[in-house]
């Protein structure tokens, strides 16, 4: 992502590469820089679809933000305001927090950070997931979130190492009260085994996508 050097030094560009993909030669959007772009994927995800054509003659290798914009929004057939989609867009332009559930690669409940995402139709995957054979793993963290586990261990951690919990940890504690001692044991190993959350049973499933 580059900011123009120009007199609109606002103006924010992307670099295209053209790729030859199913038959047909499409131009994709690049990172320039380390570091998660879920604009990025949502766009190259409909380039890459044909849902969206960036219209470029063969010699263009830039694309602006603002041109962008408006062609995601042409692609929602004008469902969302052009207001929105550059609110949800800012957004995007960094790691999204989804709210996943470990026992299958789609379950990613709708919110702000995945909006577009469902309104285009472009299907996330996530690799938080166990196996569902594991039965005493799955009993434990149940249909819960990753999110919901993280805090639940974390009050749970937190009672057990001080003897002391804040409010917020009390109610977290009590939402996790069927929870045994045993199970604890096996949530903490699960996130001590996997800290970066990318489990080996889900790395497996993502590896047929």
């Amino acid at each position: 992502m580059d900011k123009s050097s120009s007199s609109n030094s606002d103006m924010v560009f992307y670099k295209t590469k053209r790729i030859f993909f199913q038959d047909r030669f499409v131009h994709i959007l690049c990172l320039e820089q380390n570091g998660p772009s879920a604009l990025l994927a949502l766009s190259n995800c409909l380039l890459l679809k044909g849902v969206i054509h960036l219209g470029m003659n063969l010699g263009d290798n830039i694309i602006s933000e603002q041109m962008l914009i408006k062609t995601l929004h042409a692609s929602t057939k004008k469902r969302v305001s052009i207001a929105l989609l550059k609110q949800r867009m800012s957004q995007l332009g960094q790691s999204m927090e989804l709210c996943t559930k470990f026992l299958s690669i789609d379950a990613i409940h709708p919110c702000h950070a995945n909006y577009l995402f469902v309104l285009l139709d472009v299907v996330l995957y996530h690799g938080f997931v166990v196996d569902p054979e594991d039965e005493d793993i799955v009993m434990a963290l149940g249909a819960n979130t990753y999110a919901d586990i993280k805090r639940g261990l974390a009050a749970h951690l937190s009672k057990n190492s001080s003897g002391s919990v804040t409010n917020q940890e009390r109610s977290e504690d009590t939402e996790f009260s069927h929870l045994t001692t045993y199970q604890w044991k096996l949530i903490q190993g699960l996130f001590d085994d996997f800290p970066t959350g990318l489990m080996y049973y889900g790395w497996i499933i993502m590896d047929l996508f």
